[in-house]
């Protein structure tokens, strides 16, 4: 729309290829390097390289791409030029007469360059998003497994704000409470604050630190009665070392 011309390619070019990452006007999903001229224009990444009749330019006179279809007369291509000065590729413009290009239409095609590499760094952006989310329900997930195939133990998943994150059936039995009455409490809504704060958080805490925590208390449990358990405290990390 903005250069009235009938092919127009978002192109990424490697060590052997230009591939086409968004193409209007064209069938090809990509073309050998040798013959692309995007591989030319991304040798001057800070302008916008016009080729207005490709039959009269030696580098191009002889190019399959002009001898055959598409038929390329014209082309203009902006480079797409990362911070770091590398040109991964062009948007660029091509047709079957030879022509020119404004100075308002190549400023525009660098706009949408730069564009391109926006949209492209938020698209990387979302990518390692998404697979942190994965990552994060597979530990979910393995922290679930974990807890659902336990037997007679009182199993928890406590997060770093003391607050029950998951409980599994042997837990909500000696509590006598039902599981939503736990899951997204906090300890001391259970044990009570005295308790919580004298016996629970000492050691918790120091679990919360790295370390493997045991100790052994006596507990009046609503559905068991009195018991004096074993507990011991297993730090669960994030992929990058913090205990969560």
């Amino acid at each position: 729309a903005i250069c009235d011309t009938p092919i127009a390619l978002i192109s990424l070019v490697d060590q052997d290829r230009q591939w086409f990452k968004s193409r209007v006007g064209l069938d090809a999903t990509q073309t050998p390097r040798e013959v692309a001229f995007c591989a030319h224009a991304i040798h001057e990444p800070g302008q916008v390289m016009v080729v207005e009749d490709a039959t009269q330019d030696p580098r191009f006179h002889d190019n399959p791409l002009v001898t055959g279809q598409p038929d390329i007369r014209f082309y203009a291509g902006a480079p797409i030029v990362t911070d770091e000065g590398y040109a991964l590729g062009t948007v660029c413009v091509i047709d079957q007469r030879s022509r020119g290009l404004s100075a308002a239409q190549q400023l525009a095609l660098r706009s949408l360059a730069r564009l391109v590499l926006t949209l492209m760094a938020h698209e990387e952006e979302q990518r390692a998003l998404m697979a942190e989310r994965e990552r994060a329900a597979a530990r979910e997930s393995e922290i679930q497994a974990a807890l659902a195939t336990a037997g007679l133990d009182l199993l928890s998943f406590i997060d770093s704000d003391y607050v029950y994150r998951f409980v599994n059936r042997c837990h909500v039995d000696y509590w006598a409470r039902d599981e939503a009455d736990i899951v997204g409490r906090r300890i001391a809504e259970l044990t009570g604050e005295s308790v919580f704060e004298a016996v629970v958080r000492p050691h918790l805490d120091r679990a919360l630190t790295g370390q493997e925590v045991s100790y052994e208390a006596v507990i009046d449990f609503p559905g068991k009665g009195r018991r004096t358990v074993e507990v011991t405290y297993l730090p669960v990390r994030e992929h990058d070392g913090r205990v969560r």
